[in-house]
């Protein structure tokens, strides 16, 4: 007979209310175990790995041949001789198999195969994915891939995950947005995934989407555990990692800590963006506190899109003209393309939008389920234009997108690229407009003729003010027309510096375009004074032609001395020879390319410069009875030798933070040291009851001039209270001038809009930090001086310019993981001299 199934409740077996289920399953308790053991111990799980429970197998089948022998059944005679005993595996082992076979799956799989299947059956690798896949595939570690928007970056981590049926892929991403994109499209591809719920921490998926916030908090921490001890999870992916460069600590915060917190757990790590631009490469390694590996760069120019800049009428104002600009644009793409506005700013975004009576979206303009209803209604054309801020930008992945135009101040080209690169995202012609006053153009280049006269000023201390300048720049550059657009854009994001003009294949930006029919009049009028010459020779006259060249036209010639880098030369005579320069004919000389910033500015820029968590219909379950794929002795070698590696990076992230979190101990009790005591008494080493007093209490004859110099400090760094004065915003406590991080006058807060919020408690270290550094310089050994003016010149300051050293002391370094001003890195490796350690020790 057939076996019944032990869950089968036969007719007779139901009472007239139907089965009890409170109760036990009868054939449960006949086998001498309730229902709850018979599901949690002796069932198998439905989405159980077929990889982890290999051991376990193993032992039941070694269960079921000693009862195969006791019955007598034919199988226990098929073999005579006894298989040598197997040695017992721990859960550990078998989860270490788990992952080997797994890892030796993912380096067998067909990525173009596997890639068409996600894609479609025509599709092709774009760009440096093949590469990318080849480097994940094989589970290389740390890996980070920068491709343009629209390059399919999203492929990089939906293919390793849906080639297997068990593991799972972490993603950190900045943006709700870009959160419940990215969901979607795995759930259309087949892939199951979830966005993190800690109201939900037992979901398991291929792919789990969290946000920094969330990535770095406990309740995510204990999941990832909880995965990780069941040997399924894989790789970590930081999506859009260049948002790193934008945390602050009034903005996201969190996002700094997440990619390293992560990377902590010496798992594959993927780091994935469109615009890094080289010159920032070394600072997002610092951040991660990883070690400096060779990206995989793939070109960001977008050749399917226009770049051009509008100027409006000067009688119109600027809602009629982007309302104008919309209405022509949307007749010139008809449904279902689609247009985005983007701005700034909050007042022009309501402005635009009350007037025209588009939707609006920004940070603050509804809830989650608000939001998603206005980008819901975009998307699926109910709606064809969008009135926008960035948070509009990340994760917008519609293919039709036709135009994009901006409106008000563009604050860096990094966002520009990646703001402008939502058009045509499905490679056909797009364009993507800056909306400006009319005779803007004008200005910025007789601005940047006025700034090119002027000497050039060596600044010794680069501040962020310095770097946000230098980046305004460079959009004025763009938007002023002085060259090819494409320059601007391919030298800031690809640091390219040998591009002439847009090139062949390329949609032509306003510029070039002006340039070609510049030259196509000209040639046209050396042809036409050419054949008038001729014919007049052959006829005998002397006649003399004007061909007008010279005549001021409409036109007006752009000075090449003074509009670098050059474009098409204009003939100054009609005799002189004039040839359309192709696209690629020549590329621009360093000297050619002035637009780039003086000197001390390069050294600026180049130095430093939802829907519910579901599951999909693919399931992770996977139903093979048999056993895993045979690991061999070479196999096992490899995988370990790799881990070895992801291990080594680990350690060294581990080995950072450790250094980090001593800086700060030792700082910390160096502070401590100091409490109650004469900095100038310490330093001149009296015995430790002379030196309990304060500072200002001090009576030694040199202490008065010591207190003048401390005063002239605080009045030189910070002018008036409540204000900054020479400090960078969160550098430090401005009443102590400790690290807020320290300073119990302060204590973190979690929300995005800020880090600190004052406690109202006194800080406790108060008249330290100034005084100890002043009697140092003064009073202290030849060795202190030394030190500091070997810093000064490393800093590329004057030692005895005392505005620049003050400026120099605001700055903001990270020290520890903390940010500090350079005055406490300064009082901190002070305290490295012997005697100042003495003086300080034994008072923690």
């Amino acid at each position: 007979e057939a076996p019944f199934e032990k869950d089968e409740i036969k007719p007779e077996d139901v009472g007239e209310n139907g089965p009890d289920i409170n109760e036990d399953n009868p054939h449960d308790l006949q086998s001498g175990h309730t229902t709850h053991i018979a599901g949690m111990i002796y069932a198998r799980e439905l989405v159980e790995n077929r990889d982890v429970v290999v051991g376990r197998r193993q032992k039941f089948r070694e269960v079921s041949e000693g009862w195969h022998r006791f019955l007598n059944f034919m199988s226990s005679q098929e073999s005579s001789s006894p298989e040598p005993e197997r040695k017992r595996k721990r859960p550990k082992d078998d989860m270490q198999d788990a992952q080997i076979a797994r890892w030796k799956r993912l380096r067998t799989v067909d990525i173009e195969s596997e890639m068409r299947s996600i894609v479609g059956k025509e599709a092709e690798f774009r760009g440096k994915q093949k590469e990318a896949l080849t480097a994940i595939m094989s589970n290389s570690s740390p890996i980070l891939v920068i491709m343009g928007t629209g390059a399919g970056k999203s492929l990089l981590f939906q293919l390793p995950a849906r080639s297997q049926k068990s593991g799972t892929t972490v993603v950190v991403v900045p943006l709700k947005t870009l959160e419940r994109s990215l969901h979607e499209r795995c759930c259309k591809a087949g892939i199951s995934s979830i966005t993190w719920d800690a109201n939900q921490p037992d979901q398991m998926a291929q792919v789990v989407f969290v946000q920094p916030e969330s990535a770095v908090g406990t309740r995510f921490n204990q999941y990832l555990n909880r995965i990780e001890g069941l040997g399924q999870l894989d790789r970590i992916v930081i999506d859009e990692c260049h948002t790193v460069l934008q945390s602050r600590p009034d903005f996201r915060p969190k996002m700094r800590e997440a990619g390293a917190v992560l990377k902590e757990r010496g798992k594959q790590m993927i780091f994935l963006t469109a615009t890094l631009a080289p010159a920032r490469e070394a600072e997002f390694f610092e951040i991660m506190r990883m070690e400096r590996v060779p990206p995989i760069r793939g070109v960001t120019t977008r050749p399917g899109i226009r770049y051009s800049v509008f100027e409006y009428e000067a009688e119109m104002e600027q809602s009629d003209a982007v309302g104008r600009l919309i209405r022509q644009k949307l007749q010139e793409y008809p449904s279902p393309a689609k247009i985005i506005i983007y701005s700034s700013s909050i007042h022009t975004i309501k402005e635009l939008g009350k007037q025209l009576g588009y939707p609006m979206y920004y940070a603050e303009v509804g809830s989650e389920k608000e939001k998603a209803q206005i980008q819901q209604r975009w998307e699926n054309g109910s709606e064809r234009v969008v009135i926008c801020s960035n948070a509009f930008g990340l994760g917008i992945d519609k293919p039709d997108v036709r135009f994009v135009g901006h409106v008000g101040p563009i604050y860096d080209m990094e966002n520009y690229g990646q703001e402008s690169g939502r058009a045509g995202r499905d490679g056909k012609p797009s364009e993507a407009a800056i909306i400006v006053r009319p005779g803007t153009q004008e200005a910025l280049r007789q601005q940047d003729e006025r700034r090119r006269r002027e000497p050039t000023q060596n600044r010794a201390v680069i501040t962020d003010a310095d770097r946000a300048r230098v980046k305004r720049l460079k959009v004025a550059q763009f938007i002023s027309g002085m060259s090819c657009r494409r320059i601007h854009l391919d030298y800031e994001l690809d640091d390219r510096s040998d591009r002439a003009r847009c090139e062949e294949g390329e949609e032509v930006c306003d510029v070039c375009s002006e340039d070609d029919r510049k030259a196509t009049n000209t040639e046209a009028l050396r042809r036409a004074y050419n054949a008038e010459q001729q014919k007049a020779s052959q006829q005998g006259q002397e006649r003399v032609w004007d061909s007008g060249v010279e005549i001021p036209s409409s036109f007006p010639v752009v000075s090449m001395a003074s509009s670098p880098p050059p474009r098409h030369p204009v003939p100054s005579s009609p005799i002189a020879t004039c040839t359309v320069v192709p696209s690629s004919a020549r590329s621009v000389t360093p000297t050619e390319r002035v637009f780039i910033p003086t000197s001390s500015q390069v050294s600026i820029d180049k130095d430093t410069g939802s829907s519910p968590s579901k599951y999909s219909a693919a399931s992770t379950a996977s139903f093979d009875c048999g056993f895993s794929t045979e690991i061999s002795t070479i196999d096992r070698f490899e995988y370990e030798s790799q881990q070895r590696q992801h291990q080594a990076s680990q350690a060294h992230t581990r080995a950072n933070i450790r250094s980090e979190g001593q800086d700060v101990y030792e700082l910390e009790r160096q502070l401590e040291g100091w409490v109650g005591q004469s900095p100038l008494c310490v330093i001149q080493g009296f015995p430790r009851p002379r030196c309990q007093h304060l500072m200002s209490e001090c009576q030694q004859g040199i202490a008065t001039k010591v207190r003048d110099d401390w005063m002239d400090m605080v009045k030189g760094m910070r002018p008036a209270n409540g204000k900054a004065g020479k400090f960078a915003p969160y550098s430090c406590c401005f009443t102590c001038y400790a690290p807020q991080a320290i300073c119990q006058g302060w204590e973190t807060k979690e929300s995005q809009k800020g880090k600190w919020r004052a406690t109202g408690k006194a800080c406790q270290f108060k008249d330290i930090i100034m005084p100890v550094v002043v009697s140092m310089l003064r009073e202290g050994e030849d060795s202190v001086r030394e030190d500091f003016q070997r810093w000064a010149v490393e800093g590329g300051i004057d030692a005895s310019r005392q505005d620049e050293v003050f400026t120099w002391f605001g700055q903001k370094v990270i020290m520890g993981g903390m940010e500090v001003s350079r005055l406490v890195q300064v009082f901190y490796d002070f305290q490295k001299k012997p005697g100042v350690q003495e003086g300080t020790r034994g008072t923690v």
